[in-house]
């Protein structure tokens, strides 16, 4: 008897004397944003794009241990019904950031949001906000799901608000020889963007020989997609060209496929090469490239 009431005791005294951090009265619940909450299910997981190696994901949450700690336990469901917890650490700066991302996710996929222009106050389950001791090593959590987010929306893939004004000189392509566009980017997504063209050239008739040839104000202009991600874009659209003069036909439809370099500040500069190809042939011949350049400046 007198061994059993030792032995509890004991056990007691190690309780008070050495609480796990595991235990639910030493961690905190951390509410990421409002827009996920305490468990980040998987539909919020595919939304904000989180935890994307772990396979077979359920749910996820964060908690605080009493020193400060930050953990992430993700649990997976297998086929067999069976669930598995994996745990991890993470660091204060990854939350905030991720946080931030959250609340600001429509805006910043269409890249008019900047990291950084706010701090978001991460609360906890207590009422409380999450406090910072000491800064925790990331481990693996950090490198593979947050690391995923910070290289993705990074300002070299478009967090920064992307200009979406253009002034371009093209020579040759769009019925021209030489033109210039006005150029507006809407931003749909963070990885398509919707480009609305138009513009003012010259072009002259083709002659290999006699009199001089006809001048022709041409007025060229397209509506195409851009997918693509930070610069690099693939272009895919739609175009014609308004033809004044003397000429039998004075408009030309045509598809466009292209290749651009878009900045991803104002005031720099930006290159496309463009291709057309004429739905039908003009009556009067004109100096007709298939492939053009152009070269301009957003703002």
């Amino acid at each position: 008897m007198r061994n059993i009431i030792c032995a509890i005791g004991l056990l007691i005294l190690i309780g008070a004397t050495y609480p796990v951090g595991l235990f639910s009265q030493d961690r905190r619940l951390v509410i990421l944003s409002p827009h996920v909450g305490t468990v980040i299910d998987s539909l919020e997981r595919e939304t904000y794009r989180l935890f994307r190696e772990f396979e077979n994901y359920h749910s996820a949450s964060i908690y605080q241990l009493s020193d400060s700690t930050i953990i992430v336990v993700v649990k997976q469901k297998y086929p067999d019904g069976i669930f598995k917890d994996s745990t991890f650490s993470t660091t204060y700066d990854r939350l905030i950031v991720t946080a931030e991302r959250i609340d600001n996710w429509d805006e910043l996929i269409k890249g008019n949001y900047v990291i950084g222009s706010t701090t978001p106050v991460i609360m906890c389950d207590d009422g409380e906000p999450l406090y910072l001791l000491f800064t925790v090593t990331p481990s693996r959590l950090d490198t593979n799901s947050f690391q995923e987010l910070s290289t993705r929306w990074s300002p070299a893939y478009g967090t920064e608000k992307r200009p979406v004004n253009s002034i371009s000189l093209n020579l040759l392509g769009d019925a021209s020889l030489m033109s210039l566009h006005y150029e507006r980017l809407i931003l749909i997504t963070q990885d398509f963007i919707l480009s609305i063209k138009f513009g003012l050239g010259y072009n002259q008739e083709f002659q290999i020989f006699g009199s001089s040839p006809e001048n022709f104000l041409t007025v060229p202009h397209h509506v195409t997609g851009n997918w693509g991600e930070g610069r690099s874009f693939f272009e895919l659209g739609l175009g014609g060209t308004i033809i004044a003069g003397d000429i039998n036909q004075d408009y030309l439809f045509y598809p466009i496929i292209g290749y651009r370099l878009l900045p991803l500040k104002t005031n720099a500069f930006n290159i496309r090469i463009f291709g057309i190809i004429p739905f039908y042939r003009l009556e009067t011949e004109i100096y007709l490239s298939r492939i053009g350049l152009s070269m301009g400046v957003f703002f």
